[in-house]
């Protein structure tokens, strides 16, 4: 500790925590777990349990510290010898509690604002002033396909005005 600031593999550490080493292969892993740091919970395995990460800073003219945001990964299951975990990101609205927003399952599909069908789910809550939009763009960033909670859609740079709607088992065309 040097000045408030731990170092760890390093002799002059330049923020609070600093850590340098090479990151290694954990056998516990598998294949292609390389890390520097890893966090543990140390609760009995069930379903939700996991190491965190949380992110914070004073909120007020006292001085005091809450947390804004965490990361955190999770046991998805309570089935013993599982390992099956996934990545979640929560952060916090004034005077609310921390809420998970984002979460990447061990099959890889990420879900935004609600369970996930397909490989990526997003919902926001539409006639809103959220602003809430789904986009995919091309390398370009030019939009191929664009919903906006307005009303406006946007297709390969073709704008409508017009409601999409799929029936149950039908394509789009």
């Amino acid at each position: 500790v040097i000045s408030n600031k731990l170092g760890i593999g390093v002799t002059s550490p330049i923020v609070p925590v600093h850590i340098v080493g090479t990151a290694v292969n954990n056998p516990s892993n598998g294949n292609g777990g390389y890390e520097v740091l890893q966090v543990f919970d140390d609760t009995s395995y069930a379903t939700g349990v996991g190491g965190g990460i949380g992110l914070g800073g004073k909120f007020n003219s006292s001085g005091t510290d809450t947390i804004f945001s965490e990361i955190r990964g999770l046991k998805e299951n309570a089935t013993d010898g599982n390992f099956a975990g996934a990545l979640t990101f929560s952060t916090r609205a004034n005077a609310a509690n921390i809420t998970e927003r984002m979460r990447i399952d061990s099959s890889g599909k990420v879900s935004v604002g609600a369970p996930v069908v397909g490989r990526l789910g997003v919902r926001g809550t539409t006639n809103d002033s959220s602003g809430f939009s789904f986009e995919a763009a091309n390398s370009s960033g030019n939009s191929l396909f664009l919903v906006r909670n307005d009303g406006l859609s946007t297709f390969s740079g073709i704008v409508t005005t017009d409601k999409i709607f799929v029936a149950k088992g039908q394509n789009v065309s």
